[in-house]
């Protein structure tokens, strides 16, 4: 089973801070209120802190969702032909060739014949990451004594 993690989507950017399992984990209390932030767990992570907003009891955020299926071997062979991955999960949406932000594609015939007219991939394997974000999904802040939680917009 995939896990499903979650961002703000306001946060989204080449480089951007850690998704979350819990969109509530992006609530952070500050001197007794609720602002929006990011969450970081590795001290050498870049500070994201300038992304941190405050909330109000039904504020809009909308948060992206993430689902990884993991990362696949793609072989060149010398004479160009290519050996696409199997068992990739039909829902992936998004394709990265060794973690390069550049090769970013929607699928992997994309991703293949983008690295075709771009530069030519050397005969070796590399490695495919398959994942999924989601389009925004609008969410509402509801603020309460602990702090708030957030709901999809229209549930």
């Amino acid at each position: 089973m995939t896990t499903t993690y979650w961002l703000p989507d306001e946060f989204l950017d080449e480089c951007y801070p850690a998704p979350n399992t819990d969109r509530n984990a992006f609530i952070q209390i500050i001197d007794g209120k609720p602002y929006l932030s990011p969450i970081e767990v590795d001290p050498g992570a870049p500070d994201f802190m300038e992304l941190r907003r405050p909330l109000n009891d039904g504020a809009s955020v909308a948060f992206c969702m993430f689902r990884s299926f993991g990362t696949h071997p793609l072989t060149v062979h010398d004479d160009g032909t290519v050996d696409k991955p199997g068992g990739i999960s039909s829902e992936a949406t998004t394709f990265l060739l060794d973690g390069d932000p550049d090769t970013i594609s929607q699928s992997l015939d994309e991703l293949i014949s983008g690295m075709d007219s771009v530069d030519a991939l050397a005969p070796g394997t590399y490695t495919v990451t398959a994942y999924d974000w989601s389009a925004p999904i609008p969410h509402i802040f509801r603020a309460h004594e602990c702090g708030g939680h957030f709901v999809e917009s229209g549930s």
